[in-house]
């Protein structure tokens, strides 16, 4: 602002406002001196703030226009901290309007700043425009989002953000997807764009009926009436009102509706799940801003033009593939065994009788402990199996049906009783176990093709060799037929087959039985990289008290046990199994799935008897929480 800007604003001459100014007014009116001196103080004017001086000298200072309408104040500690390593010190003005904005521009130039930077307000009429600062020669850069793109202006990009939080979604295989907007605004209008732009790359039809304004509770609810199976959210209050929503509804986050949000801050929001969220770039926004200011003060070169970010979802903790579409189920087909549980201090030697400390009958079998472990960690469990049709059989029935076990597949058959365990335990947890086969050894790969329809929409199949080798071939196959992952626990046997190793997903053998599949003193990573060189995609050896050993294609990694005292070791590894197989299929790495699957396996080791044993979701997870 000059005073030729402030005469004109006056409607008086140049002359009488630097009479005023300077104190000479005795023949001007009073009304005219009080006019010209509220236009003086509004806009911050100071006589030949214009003029830099003749040898431009520096100040060192750098003027920051902070927007305090669109809660920016996190630009102001990347902008300070930048200007700070520089060199610089900074003033700093909020705006709440484009007159406001043009005030602190003459506030500023007052002070004779270096550069200024400046995070424009929407409003524009009767402001500040980027030729102001152009006509004063001065540096500058702009953090505009709202305005036309220029080589000064730096901005997020809300087609990005709305492309972006719509692509994670469709990566969950999410089709109907709602567009959660605000009433009006060119930055929402860029949001629903980016958001329309990448449904039609992903070959969705766009329906303009879930895409709504919604800034009140009404149109939350109208929007979820809708039955979006996901929705993207403006910003985290629209994302808070769909939470609350959806409480009212009986929804459940992310089981039932999926959602991404935009985010202006890395604070927890307090939203149970926490809000999967694609964060602005606050930080490196104001960093950027900071230093182009700063390379035009010095005359650099401009190390990049504008600024780029990648707009990434921090999380898929509010994110899930659609509920008509989720893997939800584990297949478990394995040995339905009565078991005989004998205590004892030592095992007997040849010729020697001892005497048991207790006996108790309870269910068992690796089938029955695997489908017990998943069901008992919320999973939908689906057992294929056979039993004699005595009163072993009956009470193992009804006994998984109590526990939450789908039966439908769990066959009778007449000709032989079911299947029992001798399994003998010492004082130190460790056991021993004698199987015989009964029922079990009938299940025919016939009894799993009659229940094909069982494998659809599984997301693990879990097997183990305690039934015929064929039927376990065969499950394999048609496990993987429906996209099923599949894990195998091996158990009495010295030799498998590459041709069902090509079909297995984890190949899960303990110590020993690693030893009998590979005899000799090679090391352990050695002998799994046998079984991945022969199909297995990941191979876990389960060490006892030593924890386990993970390899696969890129990683080799051991696993420290949890730290339990053991009482009974016979479950253990069914426990694993099924812990993992559960954390998997709900999107789980890796590493975090063996996590809870080694916590769960101790907890079965406290106790005698495996189903009793074996750990709910919740205790599991609390448990983990306070670790």
């Amino acid at each position: 602002m000059n005073i030729r800007e402030i005469a004109q604003l006056a409607e008086v001459s140049v002359s009488t406002v630097s009479k005023i100014i300077n104190g000479k007014d005795q023949n001007i009116s009073q009304p005219t001196k009080e006019r010209v001196l509220k236009i003086v103080k509004e806009n911050n004017y100071v006589p030949y703030s214009d003029l830099r001086g003749a040898s431009h000298q520096q100040s060192l200072l750098v003027g920051v226009m902070v927007n305090e309408t669109a809660a920016h104040e996190s630009l102001l500690k990347p902008v300070l901290n930048t200007a700070k390593r520089y060199g610089y010190n900074t003033i700093v003005c909020t705006s709440s309007d484009a007159k406001e904005e043009k005030r602190n521009f003459a506030s500023l130039l007052a002070h004779h700043v270096d550069g200024i930077i400046w995070d424009r307000c929407e409003e524009t009429a009767g402001g500040l425009t980027e030729e102001d600062l152009v006509n004063r020669e001065i540096p500058f850069s702009v953090i505009d989002s709202y305005h036309a793109p220029a080589l000064w202006n730096h901005y997020f990009d809300y087609k990005k953000l709305g492309y972006a939080a719509a692509q994670a979604l469709i990566e969950n295989r999410h089709q109907r997807i709602g567009c959660a907007l605000r009433t009006d605004g060119i930055l929402s209008k860029r949001f629903l764009s980016g958001y329309q732009q990448c449904l039609y790359d992903n070959k969705i039809p766009f329906d303009a009926t879930l895409c709504l304004p919604c800034d009140k509770k009404e149109a939350v609810d109208d929007l979820i009436l809708r039955h979006p199976s996901g929705i993207i959210c403006y910003d985290i209050q629209i994302a808070k009102m769909i939470y609350q929503a959806a409480a009212r509804t009986n929804l459940r986050i992310p089981q039932d509706l999926s959602l991404v949000g935009i985010s202006d801050s890395k604070a927890d929001t307090g939203l149970i799940p926490r809000l999967s969220a694609i964060h602005l770039p606050f930080e490196e926004l104001g960093e950027f801003a900071c230093s182009r200011v700063i390379e035009k003060i010095e005359k650099k070169k401009l190390l990049d033009v504008s600024f780029s970010a990648n707009y990434l979802v921090d999380s898929n903790s509010s994110i899930d593939v659609p509920n008509g579409l989720r893997n939800k189920k584990i297949v478990v087909v394995g040995a339905i065994n009565m078991d005989t549980l004998v205590n004892m201090g030592c095992y007997p030697k040849p010729g020697e009788t001892i005497l048991a400390k207790s006996r108790v009958m309870i269910p068992g079998g690796k089938g029955i402990n695997q489908a017990i472990g998943a069901a008992k960690l919320g999973a939908e469990v689906h057992l294929i199996g056979k039993v004699g049709k005595d009163y072993d059989g009956s009470v193992l029935y009804d006994f998984l049906n109590a526990n939450n076990v789908n039966v439908q597949a769990v066959v009778t058959d007449p000709k032989v009783s079911t299947g029992h365990a001798y399994i003998y335990v010492k004082d130190d947890g460790e056991s021993g176990i004698v199987i015989y086969d009964g029922a079990n050894q009938n299940l025919q790969p016939a009894d799993v093709g009659r229940n094909e329809a069982v494998f659809e929409n599984a997301s693990f199949c879990l097997l183990q060799t305690e039934i015929q080798m064929e039927t376990v071939e065969y499950a394999a196959k048609v496990a993987k037929k429906h996209g099923a992952r599949v894990l195998l626990k091996p158990a009495a046997i010295s030799k498998i087959s590459d041709t069902l190793l090509a079909n297995i997903d984890i190949f899960m053998p303990n110590r020993n039985e690693m030893r009998s599949l590979y005899p000799g003193h090679a090391p352990l990573e050695q002998k799994a990289q046998y079984f991945l060189d022969h199909g297995a995609k990941d191979v876990i050896v389960t060490l006892g008290h030593r924890g386990c050993y993970w390899r696969n294609a890129e990683n080799s990694e051991y696993f420290a046990a949890a730290d339990f005292d053991p009482v009974d070791t016979t479950g253990a590894a069914d426990a694993f199994a099924a812990t993992l197989a559960v954390y998997l299929s709900r999107n789980y790495d890796m590493r975090t799935a063996i996590r809870y699957a080694t916590y769960a396996a101790g907890f079965s080791t406290t106790r005698q008897g495996v189903p009793p044993s074996l750990v709910d979701q919740s205790t599991l997870e609390l448990y983990l929480s306070d670790i």
